[in-house]
């Protein structure tokens, strides 16, 4: 599948749950998408959209059977079934929301991004301060 078309199906499937962090939520979460999208994708392709090291997807697909006992899991891993199968259909059209919703996860990390350097620019001037009165 094409890293874009992924993208768009990562958003649709995470409606805007963003965190990075190991909560059993988020970790069925990502564990399910790659799962769902492994057969028609590549690891390294996967990985770059949750980002995630290759390895990881892999042992998401290693687990996936001891995974799939659990009812949340299961659940979730329907749901990315639902999303693929959307993203599958021939004559696919780009949804309009989806691509709002990727523009405005976009603009959040440039926000979070731009921020950043914000406060390194202001770190940068006191650390020059301090060097000249020393």
């Amino acid at each position: 599948m094409d890293i874009n078309k992924l993208i768009l199906a990562k958003n649709s499937f995470f409606e805007g749950v963003t965190s990075l962090d190991r909560k059993r939520e988020n970790v069925y979460l990502r564990a399910a998408f790659a799962n769902a999208f492994r057969p028609i994708s590549r690891v390294i392709d996967l990985g770059a959209v949750l980002h995630r090291d290759h390895s990881s997807i892999i042992y998401y697909c290693k687990n996936h059977n001891s995974m799939i006992r659990y009812d949340d899991y299961k659940r979730i891993y329907d749901k990315a079934l639902h999303i693929k199968s959307k993203f599958l259909e021939e004559n696919q059209e780009l949804n309009i929301d989806l691509l709002l919703s990727s523009i405005k996860e976009l603009k959040e990390k440039i926000k979070l991004q731009e921020k950043t350097i914000e406060d390194l620019t202001t770190y940068k001037v006191k650390y020059e301060n301090i060097r000249k009165v020393l």
